[in-house]
C-alpha cells in the first residue's frame, strides 16, 4: 500500500466513499518500479475496500449504497506519460478491470486539473470504456470550478488540500 498514491475518503455527504488518485505522478517510473500484476492486485484491493465501506454505510443508511466516486487528479500529468505505452496500458487495464469485475460501482468519475493535451489522452482511453462509463465522466481543466464540485460531495475538512479541501496530508 505504501507504494501506491491515493486514498479512499469515507464518507461523502451522501454516504458513499470517494477514491482519490493523483495520476500526475511519474506514471512511467511507477509502472517500471512495480509489475502490472502488483498494480492490478492493489486496484482490486482498493475496489474491495470501497465495496466493504459501501456495505457498512448501507447498514447505517436507509438506502442501499452501491456506487462510489472516483476522483483522478491529473495535475503534473505530462506528455511524456502519454507516450509511455506501458503507462497507458496500465491505466486502461485498471479501468477495464473495474468495468469487468465491478460493474456499475461507479457513481461519477471526476477528472480534475486536465492539461491542454488531455483530449489526446482521452482519445486513447475512451475506446476501452463502455458508453455507460463514459456517461459518468466529468472532466475539468485547471481553470474550471471543480473544487466547488468536490466540496459539494465531501466536507472541506475531510478533503485533502491538493483537491480543494483543507485537510493537510503528508507528501
Amino acid at each position: 500500500k505504501e507504494n501506491f498514491p491515493g486514498a479512499i475518503l469515507h464518507p461523502c455527504k451522501d454516504g458513499r466513499p470517494m477514491w482519490i488518485i493523483p495520476a500526475g505522478i511519474d506514471m512511467k517510473a511507477f509502472v517500471a518500479a512495480l509489475t502490472p500484476a502488483v498494480v492490478q492486485r492493489h486496484c482490486v484491493y482498493m475496489l474491495e475496500y470501497a465495496e466493504s465501506l459501501k456495505r457498512s454505510a448501507s447498514i447505517k443508511a436507509t438506502a442501499e449504497l452501491e456506487t462510489h466516486y472516483l476522483v483522478i487528479d491529473v495535475d503534473n500529468f505530462s506528455l511524456r506519460q502519454v507516450y509511455s505505452w506501458q503507462a497507458v496500458k496500465t491505466i486502461t487495464d485498471m479501468l477495464q478491470l473495474m468495468e469487468d469485475h465491478f460493474p456499475e460501482c461507479l457513481e461519477k468519475c471526476i477528472i480534475v486539473n486536465a492539461p491542454y493535451f488531455f483530449p489526446v489522452v482521452w482519445k486513447l482511453i475512451k475506446p476501452f470504456l463502455t458508453q455507460r462509463t463514459t456517461d459518468k465522466m466529468e472532466i475539468y481543466a485547471k481553470v474550471e470550478p471543480w473544487k466547488e464540485r468536490l466540496v459539494g460531495l465531501v466536507d472541506a475538512a475531510a478533503l485533502p488540500t491538493p483537491v480543494g479541501g483543507v485537510l493537510c496530508i503528508g507528501s
